[in-house]
């Protein structure tokens, strides 16, 4: 089948209502009479950044065929953690983001985390008919948490009796600084600071004024 891809490009094996060499006039007959593709030229393109507005309102626009059209985004991440209790307390009073709700379902206690001035969420779960340490297997690497001063918290991190896998250390290739520590639960967390400015679209822990 053609498909038209804007610009009046056509992409196919032949041309609309010609057939391919080696076909019968009835064949070309046919061919003459299928539908012609639809060109999508008219649907939104995703290529430009997509403000919180378009998002909104593509979730009431319609495509041609009457489909609705949406946009995703990352939620929260969520993860295991044996002592529900502590790990609020490390995520809030450590690495200072906030405990945004709590929840229990049927054998799960569940937290949520976010700093309020936006970032990613992340959603602890402790599992009540479950025994032992976390089995961190090899699926997992890091937690990355941005921060205005690593140094400062690393020290809070090793005060709290974090283990420290790398110290606070400027990094060549990039313009920022970064530290390793583990989590109650042995999760490793990426503690850095950017010098330079966020990337795009990131929340800038140096623009946070918080008393």
């Amino acid at each position: 089948m053609d498909r038209t891809w804007g610009h009046g490009t056509t992409f196919g094996p032949h041309t609309e209502g010609q057939a391919p060499a080696g076909h019968s006039s009835a064949a070309r007959s046919r061919t003459s009479r299928r539908p012609r593709a639809r060109s999508i030229s008219s649907r939104p393109r995703l290529a430009r950044p997509v403000s919180s507005v378009s998002l909104l309102q593509s979730r009431h626009s319609h495509d041609d065929q009457g489909g609705i059209t949406v946009a995703q985004i990352i939620g929260q991440i969520c993860f295991n953690v044996t002592d529900i209790e502590r790990s609020i307390d490390f995520w809030e009073n450590v690495m200072g983001v906030p405990l945004q709700g709590r929840t229990e379902i049927p054998g799960v206690l569940e937290a949520v985390h976010m700093a309020p001035e936006g970032g990613s969420r992340i959603q602890l779960a402790q599992w009540t008919e479950r025994e032992g340490p976390i089995d961190m297997g090899t699926s997992m690497w890091k937690i990355y948490v941005n921060t205005s001063d690593v140094q400062a918290l690393f020290d809070k991190a090793v005060a709290y009796g974090c283990e420290v896998e790398t110290e606070p250390t400027r990094l060549d290739r990039w313009p920022v600084t970064v530290a390793f520590v583990k989590d109650p639960d042995g999760y490793l967390l990426e503690l850095i600071e950017y010098h330079e400015g966020m990337p795009a679209g990131v929340p800038d822990p140096k623009a946070v004024d918080r008393p």
